[in-house]
């Protein structure tokens, strides 16, 4: 399966037009996370902010399935926590649907007719509980959103205290696994 990424550059659905750019190779593309009056380089406790990404295959693709694999530091993208106290700390949830959607908070609601949530846990640690179907040659869209939570409390590792996470980046990559 031969794919393409699609980082819209908003929220709110539809997604606004676009290039489809071929990202094959960590770090990928890039991808905005935000929240309206929130920074997502100066997390608080409690703070969540939002992504989303669509995916296809390419316009000479066969058909496949792809399979979100949990987030790995993004190569070559300057952070500073050499230690993966953020990393391991942040939380991630993953809805998707087939249709176009705002990603927010109401993505997550688990109503029915709302998009299918497939990764709920530790950031470093959880990839999607199910594959989405593509098809061939450009021939359906898949819509993720990305929710990232510093949750409050901190979970902090052993040995440290809250002052240990201050000023810490992190700069996370997923990666989706394709299989004809």
């Amino acid at each position: 399966v031969d794919g393409e990424l699609h980082q819209p550059g908003r929220r709110v659905a539809p997604f606004g037009a676009g290039t489809w750019t071929d990202e094959a190779d960590n770090p990928g593309g890039e991808i905005v996370f935000e929240n309206t009056g929130i920074d997502a380089t100066a997390l608080t406790p409690g703070d969540t902010v939002y992504a989303q990404v669509a995916l296809r295959t390419s316009t000479t693709s066969v058909a496949g399935d792809v399979d979100l694999q949990p987030a790995v530091p993004a190569a070559g993208v300057a952070a500073d926590d050499p230690a993966g106290l953020l990393f391991a700390a942040l939380d991630v949830r993953v809805v998707t649907d087939d249709a176009a959607f705002t990603c927010d908070a109401s993505a997550f609601s688990g109503a029915p007719g709302a998009p299918a949530l497939i990764a709920d846990g530790p950031l470093a640690t959880t990839g999607g509980s199910a594959a989405q179907a593509l098809a061939a040659a450009a021939g359906s869209v898949q819509y993720y959103c990305f929710e990232v939570t510093l949750p409050d409390p901190v979970p902090l590792a052993g040995g440290t205290t809250i002052d240990d996470y201050m000023g810490l980046s992190i700069a996370p990559a997923w990666e989706f696994q394709a299989e004809s």
